[in-house]
């Protein structure tokens, strides 16, 4: 288990899958983790997702549960690690609106870019960020995260193309940070 000040985060298990599915049927906008998420529309679907997961070392992902009630809100991933070159995507997802804003995200980022880098000794993490997704900006960059590239009109959403922002941050940017 990974805590933070508010929640803690589990990696995700097979009983899980009922939750996320429960969060599909409400029409939750999972491109919030990852602008890219095809995210399973059945339990089937869901099912397959999570076996795929298991033996993957390239994928590593947590439930987020508030340490008061203990009850799942969200997930965090850590996608396309690349243990050679020490980097990995990282998105998160608070699944309730009303839990937004509220230190929740911020505490799962510190809680995963810890252990990303002091666990798993990865070198760099980057985020994938649609241009419209302000919160999202705001809290990687309030955790030091780089603007590296604009990969121009990549995401098409609502009838448009939009942007889409790589975030980046390296090591020893977030230890800097973290001493001051």
């Amino acid at each position: 288990m990974l805590k933070g000040q508010k929640i803690f985060l589990l990696p995700i298990e097979r009983h899980d899958i009922i939750t996320l599915n429960e969060w599909i049927k409400k029409g939750l906008d999972f491109s919030l983790i990852s602008p890219s998420s095809l995210f399973a529309l059945n339990l089937d679907e869901l099912e397959n997702w999570y076996n795929s997961l298991i033996y993957n070392p390239k994928i590593r992902v947590f439930v987020i549960r508030n340490i008061e009630h203990k009850t799942p809100i969200g997930l965090v991933e850590l996608n396309n690690i690349d243990w050679k070159n020490k980097n990995a995507e990282i998105g998160i997802f608070i699944a309730y609106e009303n839990l937004r804003n509220k230190g929740l995200g911020s505490d799962t980022l510190e809680v995963i870019i810890n252990y990303s880098f002091n666990e798993l000794n990865l070198f760099k993490l980057y985020a994938k960020i649609a241009e419209d997704n302000s919160p999202s900006i705001k809290l990687f960059e309030k955790f030091n995260f780089k603007k590296e590239a604009v990969l121009r009109k990549n995401i098409f959403k609502n009838n448009k193309y939009i942007d889409l922002l790589i975030y980046g941050l390296l090591k020893e940017e977030f230890a800097l940070n973290n001493n001051k």
